[in-house]
């Protein structure tokens, strides 16, 4: 007698499940194309944007933003602000080399550059913190030319406030 159904995969379906699957693949083939609105909810969830960051890496006594990654910082401060609750916190180091003080003005002067090119593609100075560490937070114990270059960076990290915010009214 005839076959009543059809393996697929990793089963069997039926012939009539299987003229109906073939006949919406069929509609869905044929339908126009169609233009979604893409947009971000007004309360963005936070995993989404929650520890993303760019390390950047700097030229021994060099604060100069490199044009590598003047792309990247572009797309996080567009990110930034699109986020009603995004931030932006700029994290300036120094590597061991040289005097202790004049290293820590070092990582101020690199964290600074970097809020500089931020600033300057339009987004609010208000929603931008930095911090810098001069030498004080080496990468790894043991000092050479490779982790000297490690160093030498400046973190930048997309927060969301309204963790923060959240985070601070529940310790009532």
């Amino acid at each position: 007698g005839a076959a009543l159904g059809i393996f697929v995969g990793d089963g069997w379906i039926t012939k009539r499940e299987n003229r109906e699957a073939q006949a919406k693949l069929a509609r869905l083939r044929d339908a126009p194309a169609q233009v979604l609105p893409a947009f971000l909810s007004s309360s963005p969830d936070a995993g989404l944007f929650h520890d993303s960051s760019i390390s950047l890496h700097f030229r021994t006594g060099s604060s100069t933003v490199e044009a590598h990654y003047q792309a990247q910082l572009t797309a996080l401060a567009a990110i930034a602000e699109r986020l009603p609750t995004g931030a932006i916190e700029i994290s300036g180091y120094a590597d061991r080399n040289g005097d202790a003080d004049a290293n820590l003005r070092l990582s101020e002067s690199r964290a600074a550059s970097i809020r500089s090119f931020i600033e300057s593609l339009g987004l609010d100075s208000e929603v931008i913190t930095t911090a810098a560490y001069g030498e004080s937070r080496p990468l790894h114990d043991t000092q050479s030319v490779e982790t000297d270059f490690f160093d030498r960076r400046v973190i930048v990290r997309l927060v969301d406030t309204s963790q923060q915010l959240l985070t601070d009214s529940g310790k009532d």
